[in-house]
């Protein structure tokens, strides 16, 4: 048989169809920077949900049988043992999550299953108009992956038999007030839905807190399929937070930034290690120590950011009534 000639390949080739014909049509633009329904938010849950139910038959494939006593006996005697610790995790992904969708939806109900059977209250805004194609598409991934996360911790907690706790009263514009005074008051916005400067510096807060906090936790917990949880779960959101410190640069503003991380130092006890959002040849786009490592702090400071320094037990700031950590109310 003979061989095909080079222009009758060319034509084959140009009449099949490409995955970027059928796969990736790029949406309006006016879908990408603005969605004002709430059924766009609901249909990223949904997905979320399947996607996460996925994800836990794979993450399952990880795990490995503890004994429960084991457990018990290496946990530090402070009551916070692995559970309590992960509900704290799952409390922070709804405030990761809630800052992303408010921005991009609004004040969304998205059932019982995912909020759990009495969700605190959110004070926040949106949705947002205006923010930019690059920001918007960030924030839609990061929301989608928030999602994910609590949707596997969700389901990780039912496999254990253990309560996962309801998403906690969150407030935005309590949380971030006094990091937008010190950021220069950012034109006297309080809110992080106020501008996309603001919801880049704030949801850049949040991700440097709980990449930190996951640290500190990944430290203390014992059950070896909780740190698996852990493991998967830091690392996404040390690339969400570095995304949006290089979105902070680019639109100048390290100076900001540079601020925001002093308060937050100043309220956590620590000393300055993250620079903002770098200036000059070297971007400084990652918050590592002197040994070029994430700095695990104790909880306290952490919490010391959340309530905005409104003491470290009781609630403030981001979580006005506090963080609860067990299915009988307790708080941390």
């Amino acid at each position: 048989m003979s061989e095909p000639r080079a222009s009758d390949r060319r034509a084959d080739e140009a009449a099949r169809p490409r995955s970027s014909d059928t796969a990736f049509s790029p949406a309006p633009a006016r879908a990408r920077t603005t969605v004002a329904s709430p059924d766009p938010a609901r249909r990223a849950f949904l997905r979320a949900a399947a996607l996460g139910t996925a994800g836990v038959g794979a993450l399952a494939g990880g795990l490995v049988p503890v004994e429960a006593e084991a457990q018990r006996a290496a946990m530090p005697d402070d009551g916070l043992g692995d559970f309590a610790l992960l509900n704290l995790v799952l409390s922070l992904e709804h405030l990761q999550f809630e800052l992303y969708n408010h921005a991009l939806h609004g004040s969304v109900d998205l059932g019982p299953a995912f909020s759990g059977s009495a969700p605190g209250e959110v004070i926040g805004g949106g949705p947002m108009t205006g923010v930019g194609e690059d920001l918007a598409a960030l924030v839609a991934e990061c929301a989608d992956l928030e999602a994910r996360h609590i949707t596997v911790l969700r389901a990780f907690f039912d496999g254990y038999g253990r309560s996962a706790v309801d998403r906690p009263a969150i407030d935005f514009v309590g949380g971030f007030r006094p990091f937008a005074g010190a950021a220069g008051g950012l034109g006297g916005a309080a809110s992080p839905f106020a501008s996309a400067d603001a919801l880049i510096l704030c949801a850049l807060l949040v991700e440097d807190i709980a990449v930190s906090a996951y640290t500190t936790i990944l430290e203390r917990v014992v059950d070896p399929n909780v740190r698996t949880v852990l493991h998967r779960v830091t690392p996404a959101e040390g690339y969400q937070a570095g995304a949006l410190r290089m979105l902070a640069r680019q639109r100048g503003l390290a100076a900001e930034a540079r601020a925001i991380a002093a308060l937050e130092a100043r309220l956590r006890g620590t000393e300055v290690i993250d620079p903002g959002a770098g200036s000059g040849v070297i971007a400084d786009a990652i918050p590592t120590d002197f040994s070029g490592f994430i700095p695990a702090d104790d909880l306290g400071a952490t919490l010391g950011a959340l309530y905005a320094g409104r003491g470290r037990s009781g609630g403030g700031g981001f979580f006005p009534e506090g963080i609860v950590i067990g299915a009988d109310g307790r708080r941390i």
